[in-house]
C-alpha cells in the first residue's frame, strides 16, 4: 500500500491523525521510503515513539552526527518511546563516530569495550576512545587511561595512563585526579615530567563532524542558559528554550567544553533536565516555601568568558516580596545589585543549597537600557518546583543530595558554583 494511504481517507482527505504524527508527516514520508529497518518502521507506524523520536530521526538519516548520536542514546536508555536495544544504539553511534563525531566516537568505544550490541573487541574500543579522547572527550580520556593501565585490549602502558589521566583531570574531573595520584607512584620521576610535559602539549584537535563548521569563538551559540548539576554523575537542570533550533549542546564551565544530552522536558515550566558523561560536582536541593528575607542568597555572574571556559564570580541576592511578575506558587523575586557581564543560574543558600533556578540576563545592559540605576530585580523558578519536575525521573531520585546544614563563606559558595554550574549552549 503507498504510504499517503496511510494518512488520507477514501475521499483523499487527510485523517486526523496524533499532532506529532502530522507535524512530522513531510520528513516521515522521506525517511520510510529510505529505511529498510523494521524496527524504526515499525515504531514509527505504530507511532510508540514520540515527536523528539521523529524529528531526530529525521536528522539521523540525512547525516547529522548530532543526531546519530542522539538516537543512539535513546535505544541505549529507552527514550521518546523507543525500547531499550543495545544493537540499534551500536547502529548509529557507529555512524556518528565514522563522521568524527567526538560522543558517538567515545559511546561506540563503550558499546565495544562492554559488549553491547556487538561482541566484545576492546583493541577496537582502544581506538576509538583515543579518537573520541584526542577531541577532549572527558569520559573517554578517562576511559581510555583506565584500558592502558590495566592492559586491556593494549599493552599495558602507566605513563600514558598517567598521561590521559592527568589531561582529564585539568579538566575539573574528580575522579581523574584519583586516579592521576594512585598512578603517579607506579612511576620514576623521569616518566612523571616526561607526561606532564605531553600533557602541557597537549591540544584537542577536533575532527569535522557532518560537514559542519567546527566550533570557534566566531560562531557563537544560538541560544544560551545558566545550568547546575543535580547529581555527581551529570544530571543538570537548565531551560527547555535553550535546545530550540540547537542540532548540538555544550556545557561550557569553569574546566572546559562538555556534550551533554537531552532527557526531558517542561515548556510549562521551560524547564529540562540533561545528563552528561562523567564525574561532576553535584548541589543538594532543598525545598523552600519562600526564602528568609534576613537571610542571603546568592548566584553568579561571568564576566570573564572566552570560547572554552568561564569564571564565575559570586553575587548576592536580596529576598524581597512576591512581585507582580511572579507566580507565587512556583516562583519567588529577588533583587540584585547589576555587575557587568552575564548574571543568573543557581541560586544558592548560605549553606550551599539550591534553592533555585534564577534566568540569565545581562543585567547592566539592561539597567542602561532602563536609563536608571544598575538595580535588578527577577524571578526565580523554587526549589520546590525543581525538585516536583525531578520526580518525573524516577532513576535520578536515588542520586540526589541531601541538604547540607551550617554557614559556608562566601568564596566556598564561589567554588561550589564554580564546580557545579556554568552555561548551556545551543549550537
Amino acid at each position: 500500500m503507498p504510504i499517503a494511504h496511510l494518512f488520507t481517507d477514501k475521499k483523499g482527505q487527510l485523517k486526523s491523525c496524533t499532532l506529532w504524527f502530522l507535524i512530522s508527516f513531510s520528513s516521515l514520508t522521506c525517511l520510510c521510503a529510505q529505511t529498510a529497518d523494521d524496527l524504526i518502521t515499525s515504531l514509527v507506524f505504530d507511532q510508540k515513539v514520540d515527536a523528539g523520536f521523529i524529528a531526530t530521526l529525521g536528522k539521523a538519516e540525512q547525516g547529522d552526527g548530532a543526531a546519530q548520536v542522539d538516537l543512539g542514546n535513546m535505544f541505549s536508555l529507552a527514550l521518546h518511546g523507543a525500547p531499550t536495544n543495545y544493537a540499534e544504539a551500536f547502529r548509529w553511534y557507529s555512524m556518528a563516530a565514522e563522521q568524527g563525531n567526538a560522543a558517538g566516537q567515545s559511546l561506540l568505544a563503550e558499546c565495544l569495550a562492554e559488549g553491547k550490541g556487538a561482541p566484545v573487541d576492546v583493541p577496537k574500543a582502544v581506538g576509538w576512545f583515543r579518537r573520541s579522547a584526542e577531541q577532549g572527550v572527558t569520559a573517554a580520556q578517562i576511559s581510555l587511561a583506565r584500558l592502558y593501565a590495566e592492559g586491556r585490549g593494549t599493552p599495558k602502558n602507566v605513563p600514558e595512563a598517567y598521561k590521559w589521566f592527568s589531561i582529564a583531570a585539568a579538566q575539573g574531573n574528580s575522579e581523574a585526579s584519583s586516579n592521576r595520584v594512585a598512578t603517579a607512584k607506579l612511576l620514576t620521576l623521569d616518566q612523571i615530567l616526561e607526561a606532564e610535559h605531553q600533557v602541557a602539549m597537549f591540544r584537542p584537535k577536533p575532527e569535522n563532524q557532518s560537514g559542519v563548521a567546527l566550533f570557534s569563538d566566531t560562531a557563537p551559540a544560538k541560544n544560551t542558559g545558566p545550568f547546575f548539576f543535580v547529581s555527581d554523575d551529570g544530571y543538570l537542570i537548565a531551560n527547555l528554550h535553550v535546545t530550540k533550533g540547537a542540532k548540538r549542546l555544550l556545557l561550557k564551565t569553569a574546566h572546559g567544553l562538555t556534550p551533554v544530552q537531552l532527557v526531558r522536558g517542561s515548556v510549562s515550566l521551560d524547564l529540562a533536565v540533561f545528563k552528561a558523561e562523567g564525574q561532576f560536582q553535584g548541589l543538594p536541593l532543598a525545598s523552600q516555601a519562600a526564602p528568609v528575607p534576613d537571610r542571603p542568597l546568592y548566584t553568579s555572574s561571568c564576566s570573564k568568558i572566552s570560547w572554552n571556559s568561564i569564571d564565575p564570580e559570586l553575587i548576592r541576592l536580596r529576598p524581597v516580596s512576591s512581585a507582580k511578575f511572579t507566580d507565587p506558587n512556583r516562583e519567588f523575586a529577588v533583587q540584585y545589585a547589576a555587575v557587568r557581564g552575564l548574571t543568573g543560574g543557581c541560586v544558592l543558600d548560605e549553606s550551599g543549597n539550591a534553592i533555585g533556578l534564577l534566568p540569565l540576563e545581562d543585567s547592566v545592559a539592561g539597567a542602561e537600557l532602563l536609563g536608571g540605576p544598575a538595580e535588578k530585580s527577577a524571578a526565580a523558578l523554587k526549589g520546590q518546583t525543581l525538585l516536583q519536575f525531578l520526580k518525573t525521573i524516577p532513576e535520578l531520585q536515588t542520586r540526589l543530595k541531601k541538604p547540607l546544614t551550617g554557614t559556608r563563606t562566601p568564596e566556598e559558595l564561589r567554588r561550589k558554583l564554580a564546580d557545579s554550574s556554568g552555561l548551556l549552549l545551543g549550537y
